[in-house]
């Protein structure tokens, strides 16, 4: 992970799956949840609030993924990052994700994801 400071940075955090086998390996939502609150705890993050469904993610088309954005757009202020554990319990579909990604970070609000975080400073991971 970065060397950036993450402490008292606001976060919601979103969780996904979208088989029965994703249940109830490591991916289930209970999991997920566990593992983002805990890197938002040794963070010293703020978790404003926590997303989660049962959905594919091939479309944004998910109701609360479509709440969490919502929330974000109408508190931009009160939110300096959305969080997942990997980039493709976001999103599946890059077409439709890659302009929310730039509206959000015009926003102020950064997308990051706890198990494959990347440096928005450094310019090798940018390109991802």
């Amino acid at each position: 992970m970065s060397n950036r400071n993450l402490v008292g940075k606001r976060v919601l955090a979103y969780a996904r799956v979208s088989t029965d086998e994703q249940r109830k390996t490591g991916y289930s939502l209970q999991s997920q949840e566990n593992q983002l609150k805990e890197f938002i705890e040794r963070n010293g993050m703020i978790l404003i609030d926590f997303f989660q469904e049962s959905h594919s993610a091939k479309t944004n088309n998910r109701p609360q993924f479509n709440k969490l954005i919502e929330y974000a757009k109408k508190n931009p202020k009160e939110v300096d990052y959305i969080l997942v554990i990997k980039w493709d319990r976001l999103s599946r579909n890059t077409v439709e994700t890659l302009p929310l990604l730039k509206f959000l970070q015009k926003l102020g609000i950064g997308v990051n994801a706890s198990n494959e975080w990347f440096d928005e400073d450094k310019p090798s991971d940018k390109f991802m």
